[in-house]
């Protein structure tokens, strides 16, 4: 078990789990990626930057759209839902090989 990083009466322990503690923010740096047919965006874990990506087909059935213009301002619309969403799927180590988290 390891301690929080939260000082005091919110101090609490959780399983071992090497990203609970480091994941310490996701930038306003959202893209959309060509080559790869998605939304591309960062996050900070213990130091490191991790991707963070959205494909095509889950951000058509998450939002509709039919261009990266419309799936850039649908994610800056619900960034607060998919930031946390992403790291949920950091603390449940989701990436894959090439250290990518991809939403479904």
């Amino acid at each position: 078990m390891i301690k929080s990083v939260v000082p005091g009466p919110m101090a609490h322990t959780f399983s071992r789990n090497p990203y609970r503690e480091y994941v310490k923010g996701i930038p306003d740096r959202e893209v959309w990626d060509e080559a790869r047919q998605c939304i591309a965006f960062p996050a900070l874990v213990n130091g490191m930057q991790l991707t963070c990506a959205l494909t095509l087909t889950v951000l058509k059935k998450r939002f509709g759209g039919e261009e990266p213009a419309q799936w850039l301002a649908a994610f800056r619309e619900h960034r607060w839902d998919l930031e946390d969403e992403a790291q949920d799927l950091i603390l449940d180590q989701q990436e894959d090989a090439q250290g990518w988290i991809w939403f479904s």
